[in-house]
C-alpha cells in the first residue's frame, strides 16, 4: 500500500492533524484555509477560502468538535485520538471519509496497521463522519432559530 499523502503535503497534513489533536481547532481550520488559498485550483466549488479564513470556526462549532474529540470511544482502539483528529481534518478539507486518500492517510498515520485494520477503521469512520457533521449542523440550525423539532426533521 502506498504511503502517499492525501494532499501531497505531508508536513501540512501532519501539522494540521497535530493542531486538531491538541484541541487547536481554529488554528487548524485557518491552516486549511491558507493551504487552499495558496492553490491554483482550490477544493470546494465556489468556496471563498479568504472569507472562510476571516470567518474562522464558530466558537460553538469548535466546542462540539472538542466534545467529539474528547468523547470516550473504544471502536478505534488505541488509535482513537489520532483517527478522530484525522476525521476532523477530513471534514475541514471537504474530503469524504471513504476515499482512497483516506486509506492512504490512515496507513501513513498508523503504519503498524494492516490492510484489514485500515479498512475496518475506515468503515467505522463513516458513522463518525456523519455524526460530526450533524453535530455541527445542529449548532448552525439552532443559531438560525430553528426549533429542536424542525432540526430533527431536517436531519431525518
Amino acid at each position: 500500500m502506498s504511503r502517499k499523502s492525501l494532499t501531497d503535503s505531508l508536513k501540512f497534513e501532519d501539522d494540521c492533524i497535530a493542531l486538531i489533536f491538541c484541541g487547536k481547532i481554529e488554528e487548524a481550520y485557518k491552516m486549511v484555509c491558507n493551504y487552499e488559498m495558496g492553490k491554483e485550483f482550490p477544493r470546494g466549488l465556489g468556496v471563498d477560502w479568504n472569507g472562510e479564513y476571516d470567518r474562522g470556526v464558530d466558537i460553538d462549532e469548535a466546542k462540539e468538535i472538542i466534545k467529539y474529540l474528547r468523547s470516550p470511544d473504544n471502536k478505534y482502539g488505541e488509535n482513537c485520538d489520532i483517527v478522530k483528529s484525522a476525521l476532523v481534518f477530513l471534514r475541514f478539507m471537504g474530503v469524504g471519509a471513504f476515499t482512497s486518500g483516506v486509506v492512504k492517510l490512515l496507513a501513513r498515520l498508523i503504519p503498524e496497521l494492516n490492510k484489514e485494520d485500515i479498512r475496518r477503521i475506515n468503515i467505522l469512520m463513516q458513522d463518525d463522519f456523519l455524526e460530526l457533521g450533524n453535530m455541527i449542523k445542529i449548532v448552525r440550525y439552532t443559531k438560525m432559530g430553528f426549533s429542536e423539532e424542525q432540526i430533527n426533521q431536517m436531519l431525518g
